[in-house]
């Protein structure tokens, strides 16, 4: 059960799509039973609640990836790395190109992740991870050891960082991935379709299964 007080997590929905709720309904459904969800739809209303220090911010949709939000995209680097928990997940792998996602890596971020192509594949889960963050009990308690997931896939990430391995992928690359930035952390979640296996990942991700960990501490 979740503990009755919550963190917050923050939703930066710059797009505003309906879409998000229609597709990824499990995933929001659980964070806002985990945590205390507000969402923003403007830079400026972001900003102000990653001045509250949320415990994540998750980037639902790829306005972030977009050149006009670079400056934007510079304090939401900087929210993860004195501490918070930023996650690229809902529409976001459905709405970012190549192009810029790669860009915002290697530029704000300053992470080796590219984005790979888009697969329908088998995915196992990595015991090997090294996320201490992710692989607390709580998680890998819930974690499926395998889905069948419609996803984007981050090449260059490290074995330890991968918290998914697809199984006949060729070019290898993984679906769910999570590394530390500064004092934070960065996370994503390259799912297409809303799978609910994803949805403990996704929780994991966001630092709500460590948090209620130290909660109950």
């Amino acid at each position: 059960m979740p503990p009755k007080l919550k963190p917050t997590v923050l939703l930066i929905s710059l797009e505003k799509e309906d879409l998000l709720r229609e597709l990824f309904a499990d995933h929001l459904n659980a964070l806002s039973t985990h945590a205390k969800t507000v969402e923003a739809t403007t830079k400026k209303e972001a900003l102000t609640l990653l001045k509250q220090k949320p415990l994540a911010a998750i980037c639902t949709d790829a306005a972030i990836t977009k050149p006009k939000n670079v400056n934007f995209a510079w304090q939401v680097a900087s929210y993860a790395n004195s501490g918070g928990f930023v996650v690229f997940a809902g529409l976001f792998a459905l709405r970012t190109t190549r192009d810029e996602f790669d860009e915002l890596m290697k530029t704000v971020f300053q992470q080796s992740w590219r984005m790979g192509h888009c697969e329908d594949d088998y995915c196992t889960f990595n015991s090997n991870c090294a996320n201490e963050i992710v692989m607390v009990d709580e998680a890998t308690k819930q974690y499926v050891k395998e889905v069948k997931v419609k996803a984007a896939f981050l090449r260059h990430v490290r074995e330890i960082d991968q918290l998914y391995m697809p199984k006949t992928y060729a070019q290898g690359g993984t679906p769910v991935a999570m590394t530390d930035l500064g004092n934070g952390w960065v996370g994503f979640v390259g799912d297409m379709q809303g799978c609910e296996e994803l949805v403990a990942p996704v929780l994991a991700l966001s630092g709500l299964f460590a948090w209620a960990l130290n909660y109950s501490a």
